[in-house]
């Protein structure tokens, strides 16, 4: 059986502890941007098709039936 490795041992092997800082830091900031920037220009871009759509809804002529 294999000996135990421990965690130490793997963040050595990863590139050491600066190293796993600096993948921290870089998913925080793809974080924060896609958060800030990226979903609400998506959210933005739905709320103007839905708002297209019920404009139509509204200009379409109605029929009324008797």
């Amino acid at each position: 059986m294999a000996p135990p490795v421990t965690f130490m041992e793997t963040v050595e092997h990863l590139g050491g502890g600066l190293a796993m800082v600096g993948v921290v830091l870089a998913l925080a900031v793809a974080y924060v941007l896609l958060v800030n920037f990226a979903l609400p220009r998506g959210r933005l871009a739905q709320a103007e098709r839905v708002n297209k759509l019920r404009r139509a809804a509204k200009d379409k002529p109605r029929r009324y039936v008797d």
